[in-house]
């Protein structure tokens, strides 16, 4: 998006560089007018000493944006090495920052923007979300893949064909991020079937290519959507390849699951989450029953479609009966697999809120 309106950009990982010297010598020679930093928490005392280095080497400004800014943005203010805070979406604020910062204008009042001026911070409104997804220009995949021909090379390109989630998963950012945009226009935004066929046209001409994934948070969540879809893509000029995706059981149904296996979906990724059915529902606030579940394995198996389930463990309230019981439940479903994971709560989730009422927490974590 920046690219596209006539700025320049580079992209460096930390990996990269074999020393922190090296990766501040690296800012020095591109020289930019800003540095951006995507945070998730866990990351955000890995990035801290960077960027410390950097302002004190270079005194470039610094960026942060991603999960971590949103949540926490009261947080990274005390950090003293970051100068904006982006929240929420950034593409339009931060085009709008580089546009001021390159005709030398302020930029104390872009919306959704957090902006350290002299020894305060002036904290502005959220930005209005933009509905038309389809204005911003595909992800530009040549910052990584240009860069690291082995990212390149990968069988399996990954694309996002929406944004957003309408479940209140109590684990999950999304309620918090509902909240955060009332009123400020549709959180669940999709791109067109046009923008997402003619994405997977120029990816696949362009890289080497077996297998789509769609990272999208739920990919079944619009039915019309998949079914102008599926009919598409199995009837396009598109070099025909297997796809898999990311779903949610109470919006689908058999006739999806069918056209999305006609169409070339071989797999799907779901959240079980907990194999004990009330603390699926009034712990992570997770409205689906064992009997969804069985229900629509049973259906997945019919068309010969793989399923992955997520499952977490050492939730509140948890005891090994517990989890002795998910494993078995998950079992039982007969999944192609399934990815255990241990809880981590952030602050900011409804879960938090939960852990630290029923005395799970203590709620004084530096970011859990």
């Amino acid at each position: 998006y920046l690219k596209a309106n006539g700025h320049s950009v580079d992209l460096t990982l930390l990996q990269d560089h074999r020393t922190l010297d090296d990766a501040i010598s690296y800012v020095e020679a591109y020289d930019p007018d800003l540095v951006g930093f995507s945070v998730m928490t866990p990351q955000a005392d890995t990035f801290i000493p960077i960027c410390k280095l950097i302002k004190e080497r270079t005194d470039k400004t610094v960026i942060w944006g991603g999960p971590h800014s949103m949540f926490m943005s009261a947080e990274i203010e005390r950090y003293g090495c970051v100068d904006i805070i982006c929240t929420g979406d950034g593409e339009d604020a931060l085009l709008a920052l580089m546009n001021r910062i390159k005709a030398g204008e302020d930029y104390s009042d872009i919306p959704s923007l957090t902006i350290k001026v002299a020894d305060t911070w002036v904290k502005n409104q959220l930005g209005h979300l933009d509905d038309e997804l389809d204005k911003y220009p595909f992800p530009d995949r040549g910052l990584y893949y240009d860069k690291y021909p082995m990212l390149a090379n990968f069988a399996i390109k990954r694309l996002i064909t929406s944004r957003g989630c309408p479940y209140k998963c109590s684990y999950c950012f999304e309620p918090t991020y509902f909240k955060m945009y009332k009123g400020k226009g549709k959180v669940v935004r999709r791109h067109s079937v046009d923008y997402v066929l003619e994405e997977i046209k120029q990816v696949t001409e362009k890289y080497p290519t077996r297998h789509i994934h769609f990272s999208d948070d739920i990919f079944n969540l619009n039915k019309r959507w998949v079914s102008e879809f599926t009919s598409r893509y199995k009837t396009s000029s598109i070099r025909p390849l297997e796809w898999t995706c990311n779903v949610e059981l109470t919006s689908i149904d058999e006739q999806i699951i069918q056209l999305m296996g006609e169409s070339g979906c071989r797999g799907v990724v779901f959240g079980l989450e907990s194999g004990v059915e009330e603390t699926r529902i009034n712990v992570l606030n997770k409205k689906i029953t064992d009997q969804r579940y069985t229900s629509m394995a049973e259906v997945f198996h019919k068309y010969d479609m793989k399923f992955i389930m997520n499952l977490m463990f050492c939730l509140p309230g948890e005891s090994l009966s517990d989890a002795i019981k998910s494993i078995r439940f998950a079992s039982s479903l007969k999944p192609y697999g399934v990815r255990p994971c241990i809880l981590k709560v952030y602050k900011g989730t409804e879960l938090a809120k939960y852990a630290t009422a029923h005395g799970y927490s203590e709620g004084v974590g530096h970011l859990t």
